[in-house]
């Protein structure tokens, strides 16, 4: 149990640096950003990790194995989910884009017709 705990502790952690890593808090948001491909090759390492750790031992309670299947199911929907977000993200802000961009274009036309017509 004791060795479970710890490998566990571990994970966590480890997870936790993951995820702060790939999290992004601030509000500057990039647009032309590329999909990381490194998020599911780290997933994959974690999932290695955790099923080296089942094979050594750590598995050696049932319910601890369980919990960790059960944990790796989730942190994969919830990676699925994130990528999903983030897509949409994406799309709305280059969507956003397209308005100001139109937006702007307007505003010129106006400017312009006001200056024609000799109004400041």
């Amino acid at each position: 149990d004791l060795q479970a705990g710890r490998a566990q502790t571990r994970f966590y952690t480890e997870l936790e640096n993951w995820l702060s890593s790939v999290t992004d808090l601030s509000s500057d948001i990039v647009v032309a950003e590329p999909p990381k491909v490194e998020s599911s090759d780290e997933i994959r390492v974690l999932s290695e990790r955790l099923r080296s750790m089942q094979e050594n031992g750590g598995g050696a309670n049932p319910r601890v194995a369980t919990a960790m299947a059960n944990l790796a199911d989730g942190i994969s929907g919830l990676v699925k989910n994130m990528r999903s977000e983030q897509q949409i993200m994406r799309d709305w802000v280059e969507a956003q884009s397209d308005e100001q961009k139109a937006m702007r274009n307007t505003l010129e036309k106006i400017a312009d017709a006001l200056k024609k017509t000799g109004v400041h």
